[in-house]
C-alpha cells in the first residue's frame, strides 16, 4: 500500500486551481471587466495582488514552490491592503482558500512519499551465475 501524501496535496491543489480558474472566469464574463480609469487606488491595488494569486495558481502546474511563494506573499500583501484602509480584515470566506492552497503546497513538500507494502516486502537481489572459464 503506497500512501502518496504529497501527490496527494499536490493533486488536490492542481483541482482547486482548475475549479478557482473556471469560476474567476465565469465571475469576470458575467460580472464585467473592471473599468481601469475609474477605480480607487484600493481596488487597483486589490486588483494587482488578486492578479498575483491567480498567476501564483498558474505556476503549480510547474514551479510548485514559486507558486506557494507567490500565493502566499500576494494573499498577505491582500489581507493587508484590506486592513490599512477598511479597518477589519473580513472580505469573504472566499478569500481564505488561497492562504490554504499555499499552505498545502509547503506541506506537499513537508511530507513525502511513504511507502508500505504488505505484499511484496523488499525482496534481494539474486545473483545470476555466470559460467567461468
Amino acid at each position: 500500500m503506497i500512501i502518496p501524501t504529497g501527490k496527494i496535496l499536490i493533486l488536490s491543489v492542481k483541482i482547486l486551481t482548475v475549479i478557482l480558474s473556471i469560476l474567476m472566469i465565469m465571475f469576470m464574463f458575467g460580472d464585467g471587466f473592471p473599468d481601469f480609469g475609474a477605480m480607487s487606488p484600493r481596488e487597483t491595488i486589490l486588483f494587482i495582488c488578486f492578479f498575483g494569486i491567480l498567476v501564483g495558481l498558474n505556476l503549480v502546474w510547474r514551479l510548485p514552490v514559486a507558486s506557494a511563494w507567490t500565493v502566499a506573499g500576494s494573499s498577505a500583501a491582500f489581507w493587508l491592503i484590506e486592513v490599512i484602509y477598511t479597518g477589519g480584515f473580513w472580505m469573504h470566506w472566499f478569500f481564505l482558500i488561497y492562504p490554504l492552497i499555499a499552505i498545502m503546497i509547503f506541506l506537499s513538500f513537508r511530507y513525502p512519499v511513504y511507502e508500505f507494502n504488505i505484499k511484496n516486502p523488499k525482496k534481494k537481489k539474486k545473483r545470476r551465475k555466470t559460467k567461468r572459464k
